[in-house]
């Protein structure tokens, strides 16, 4: 491949991605925020989401998933991808109803074979949290005079990451994501009075989180059809700045903290049976009921954990196929317990059922991956809002040999 369409085909999917961005504005997040954090973005990859989210214990040679950095040893040629994603949220608790929509860019990512099936090297950015919520309530003064306050919070948290995975032997493989985290979230709180005897506030609090952290991985090879995955994220410690913003004050107060971010792990497995069906099952826990802020601990978090559980038939890779037969089909379901608790110190949940499917095209060197999902988070008999929601994941990819002196 010469420099000319190097450079056509990196320029292609960069645009779309700047072109997703654009066409795509975070409208709002779910009412179940952590505090000072937001939501953490789960379900990263289309072809993931798919068949449930299971990716800890399967081998790809098409998608650049790091959530184990062990796996992507097997591309074997230069990719990048892009994945965009879309949710709709219906939200009611005991007195109210409200929907919610977003989308946004997912992550870009790049994979670069240094030794063919022996080592590669990626590049990715992609969001970590988003916070993306707002409130508003009427209350009344002792006079009786009437106002309405609202909180408003907005940004989130991005990540962006270097990482390699490499063979050992024929049996093993490990990898390594160094991770920097950064990003701002900010928090308003607005009061509006009825009567124009009082001034109306609007006080903000600007928070900027930076800091490094790193996850590894390892994967099995049991037999060509049975593999086992572990990955491992280690605590890190991310710095956060705010600044408070007075409606009434010319001073602006300064704040230094550590945010606490503690270990979390997973284990996966997948077995393939009669060449083109697969069945995979993750495990991962969070306990991060230990997060703190400044060292103390966040109000309302719990130690989270999910199953993922998927199926796929695997399309035909033989370049001669034709039709239907080089198409992937997936479906999965999923199980969460989230890193929070109410205010009654009641879990959680989060149900979901995923379908998705794969198409190679550009030979095989490319795929587009897409995935549907339909859950329920939380639940009125014990939490105060139950949300239910669709969620459409889409990934495209393509990729060249690079580095490779051309015939003349």
């Amino acid at each position: 491949m010469n420099m000319s369409k190097q450079l056509n085909f990196i320029l292609m999917l960069l645009l779309l991605s700047g072109a997703i961005i654009a066409v795509s504005p975070v409208q709002a997040g779910s009412y179940y925020n952590i505090d000072r954090v937001g939501n953490f973005i789960g379900y990263q990859y289309a072809d993931a989401f798919g068949r449930g989210g299971t990716s800890i214990g399967i081998q790809d040679n098409v998608s650049i998933n790091s959530n184990n950095p062990a796996n992507l040893y097997a591309i074997n040629i230069t990719r990048i991808s892009a994945t965009f994603s879309s949710e709709s949220i219906s939200a009611k608790s005991a007195t109210a109803t409200g929907n919610y929509n977003y989308s946004s860019l997912r992550n870009v990512r790049l994979s670069i074979p240094i030794w063919v099936d022996k080592c590669v090297i990626s590049l990715g950015l992609m969001p970590l949290t988003r916070n993306e919520y707002s409130a508003e309530t009427e209350s009344k003064l002792d006079d009786g005079s009437r106002y309405f306050m609202e909180i408003e919070n907005s940004g989130g948290l991005n990540q962006a990451q270097a990482g390699f995975s490499a063979v050992v032997n024929k049996w093993f493989s490990f990898g390594l994501v160094m991770n920097y985290n950064f990003g701002k979230i900010q928090e308003t709180n607005k009061i509006d009075y009825v009567s124009s005897v009082f001034k109306d506030a609007n006080d903000r609090i600007i928070t900027n989180i930076y800091g490094a952290s790193f996850k590894t991985g390892m994967l099995l090879h049991i037999t060509p059809d049975l593999t086992f995955g572990a990955t491992y994220t280690a605590p890190s410690d991310l710095n956060a700045h705010s600044k408070i913003q007075y409606t009434f004050s010319t001073v602006k107060t300064l704040l230094k903290e550590k945010l606490q971010l503690p270990q979390s792990w997973g284990l996966g497995a997948s077995y393939t049976v009669h060449k083109n069906v697969r069945f995979s099952g993750d495990y991962q826990n969070r306990p991060w009921n230990s997060m703190k802020i400044f060292g103390k601990p966040i109000a309302n978090i719990n130690s989270g954990y999910n199953f993922n559980l998927g199926v796929e038939l695997l399309g035909n890779t033989n370049k001669l196929e034709k039709g239907l037969k080089k198409i992937t089909y997936r479906a999965g379901f999923a199980y969460e317990q989230l890193n929070i608790k109410t205010e009654t110190n009641n879990n959680v949940n989060e149900i979901l059922g995923m379908i998705g499917f794969g198409i190679p095209f550009y030979g095989g060197w490319g795929n587009i991956d897409c995935g549907f999902g339909y859950g329920k988070r939380g639940d009125l008999s014990t939490n105060p809002v139950e949300e239910t929601f669709v969620k459409f994941l889409v990934n495209i990819s393509g990729g060249e040999k690079w580095f490779v002196r051309s015939k003349k």
